[in-house]
């Protein structure tokens, strides 16, 4: 198929004009062409039409071939330009070329034509290659530099004329944004680089950047860089080599990135990593110590009960089991630090609660202490388990003043939090939320002590004086919450804790009426446990309340027991982690026999039947933590059953409740 050739011709005389289209045709082209005679005419072709090729005559009556040649230039076309001349001396035809005329013909040599119109398109296309080429470079050079501009990378070329030598000689202009240092300082200061690599690191990586690369495909390192404003960053180095032909240094071309984030974010993996095996030990270790207390303290209410009151005995049974209490009180702190206390959580008001703990606080921190509390209006609701909240302020209250050291002011604030206050930590869900502060105008913290408040276990304590899950409990009670938790610290400024809980428009729940004394009852309970001493207690407890018991070491005896037994059932006080069937389940399938049956659970936490399995209390029905007392077993049971018993006694820890006569 000819190829299309766009031919404007300037040419006073039209024979030749057609001469010239002829020759091009016979060439094998197909011809679309233009005459024009005055430099008017030849400016409005130029700019009406795309052409592949100007010829222009030599000698023109009002208009000259060097006239032609330098306005096609003027207009910035790459458009080849032709001269054809009958008669033309040597010093006009270099005139024409010096001007920019790709080539100049004899009109009685027109065989030249066709191959001179061949090699200038052909030259055209190739320019107009290597400019499409050109541009396109150009482009990806300019996309690459403002990748470069925005990612924490630089690039850098080295030599290495022997083992042991190294000189930089370029760095990218970049490499100032991510270290603070201008690019030509690297190449200027041999010793910049090296004199800032941090001293723990040096040696590995000089060992890995300055020995003989010679037959070394790459070189990579990651470590520490101290910027020019003195911050510590981490850094990935990798060069490879390129030997060029004839070169005698050893030439490393090599990539810079700073990567603080990823080795941050890979140290708070591995942090959580540690906590979590930090907390199955710690939450495995609660649960078998709370099944040890309940044995402990069970058997000191009985015994207490059975002694005399004001006699020696009586008052060092009540000493074992204020000891055990304390040890429980331990325990639970170790339970919400590992996350396994059973939760439940209910609508809140914290203005409520926090004012409700007023005086146990004020004991709390002592007469040298001034207890301040702040309730801002319109705070809301919260939904938290209260024994979990309780516990928060109470161990933010106790670090408040253990940091004062003696008197001081300890204060207390709720407020409301927008979405945008400034004073959320980075990175919190948007929401409304719910702050509980406690502020202390005690030492205050440094920023290395205030990086590891949280730790558990941590503690600026003397031995013997803390035990380092105070803050640790907190933090993980507000995150089992959903909620965040800020700390504001100087030396000698004293420490502010905010605690953010997510806002609730629910209303907040009603409390249950409270009994007071121990109430008994006579109904039939089958009681539960895999552990044989808290069984025996439990049972005896029970009796002692006035119950008929059935015992069982495990699910599937209860189950059998449970068939066996001929009379009703009222209630099912079980465990609720036990091995092989869990206290959820053994409910189940309690109820599926025996419909009326009601439930109570008792467990040291709410541990896992499997991996990622939470064994979760079902609603409605009430649960009860070891270690327990009588007391509180007895309100549990009467909660369960849902009514009191009717003609129980009611009376002191200790009771029978049995009935009268």
């Amino acid at each position: 198929m000819p190829r299309t050739l766009r031919v404007l011709l300037v040419e006073d005389v039209e024979d030749d004009a057609v001469l010239v289209v002829r020759e091009l045709q016979r060439a094998g082209f197909d011809v679309r062409s233009e005459r024009v005679e005055t430099r008017a005419q030849m400016e409005v072709a130029l700019a009406g039409a795309p052409w592949d090729l100007v010829i222009t005559d030599g000698s023109l009556p009002q208009f000259s071939a060097v006239e032609a040649v330098r306005l096609l230039h003027q207009t910035w076309l790459d458009v080849p330009c032709i001269v054809l001349s009958g008669t033309i001396t040597e010093e006009a035809a270099v005139q024409v070329l010096k001007a920019g005329a790709s080539d100049f013909i004899v009109k009685g040599n027109l065989a030249r034509l066709a191959p001179a119109v061949l090699r200038e398109l052909r030259e055209a296309d190739n320019r107009r290659g290597k400019q499409r080429a050109e541009e396109a470079l150009r482009r990806t050079l300019q996309r690459l530099d403002i990748v470069l501009r925005t990612l924490p990378i630089g690039l850098y070329s080295v030599d290495h004329p022997a083992p042991g030598e190294c000189t930089i000689t370029w760095m990218s202009e970049n490499t100032e944004r991510i270290c603070g240092f201008p690019a030509a300082r690297f190449v200027a200061d041999a010793e910049l680089w090296v004199s800032r690599i941090h001293p723990d690191d040096r040696d590995r990586v000089l060992a890995e950047f300055h020995g003989d690369h010679r037959e070394k495909p790459s070189s990579t390192a990651e470590y520490r860089w101290q910027r020019a404003d003195g911050a510590w960053r981490w850094f990935l180095d990798h060069s490879r080599p390129v030997r060029e032909p004839g070169a005698g240094a050893h030439q490393h071309l090599g990539v810079w990135i700073d990567v603080s984030d990823r080795k941050a974010l890979e140290e708070q993996f591995l942090h959580a990593q540690k906590m979590e095996a930090v907390g199955r030990i710690a939450g495995g270790t609660a649960h078998d110590f709370n099944n040890i207390l309940a044995v402990v303290i069970g058997y000191a209410e009985i015994l207490a009960a059975a002694l005399p009151a004001g006699t020696p005995s009586r008052g060092q049974a009540e000493e074992i089991r204020r000891a055990g209490e304390r040890g429980a009180a331990l325990t639970r702190q170790l339970l919400s630090f590992s996350r396994r206390q059973v939760v439940q959580p209910r609508v809140l008001d914290p203005d409520v609660v926090v004012a409700e703990m007023g005086g146990m606080l004020r004991s709390l921190l002592g007469e040298e202490v001034v207890l301040e509390t702040r309730f801002a209006p319109g705070v809301g609701r919260v939904l938290a388990d209260p024994g979990q909240v309780e516990q928060v302020v109470m161990n933010l209250a106790v670090n408040a003043r253990d940091a004062m050291a003696g008197s001081g002011r300890c204060i207390i604030e709720t407020g409301y939090v927008a979405p945008d206050d400034p004073r959320l930590p980075r990175g919190t869900p948007p929401g409304e939320w719910v702050m509980i502060a406690v502020t202390d105008t005690g030492s205050g913290m440094d920023e290395a002590v205030r990086a590891r408040i949280f730790e558990p276990f941590f503690t600026t304590k003397e031995d013997g004086k803390g035990t380092g899950l105070g803050l640790a409990t907190v933090q993980s009670i507000v995150d089992q919450s959903g909620g965040r938790i800020a700390v504001e610290s100087a030396p000698g400024k004293g420490t502010t804790f905010r605690v953010f809980l997510p806002r609730t428009e629910e209303a907040a729940a009603s409390r249950a009426p409270t009994r007071s004394g121990v109430e008994g009852g006579s109904e039939t309970v089958l009681v539960v446990d895999d552990q044989a001493e808290v069984l025996q207690v439990t049972a005896e407890l029970m009796r002692g309340l006035g119950y008929k018991v059935i015992e069982a070491t495990g699910g599937a005896q209860a189950l059998r027991a449970a068939e066996a037994h001929r009379g009703p059932l009222h209630l099912l006080l079980t465990d609720l982690a036990m091995p092989e069937m869990n206290g959820v389940v053994l409910l189940e399938r309690m109820r599926a026999a025996r419909p009326g049956i009601r439930g109570l659970f008792v467990s040291g936490y709410a541990g896992t039947v499997a991996p990622g399995t939470e064994i979760r209390v079902p609603a409605g029905v009430p649960f009860l933590a070891k270690p327990f007392s009588v007391q509180s077993l007895a309100s549990k049971v009467r909660e369960a059953l849902g009514t009191p018993a009717p003609g129980m006694v009611t009376g002191p820890p200790g009771a029978t409740g049995r009935p009268p006569g």
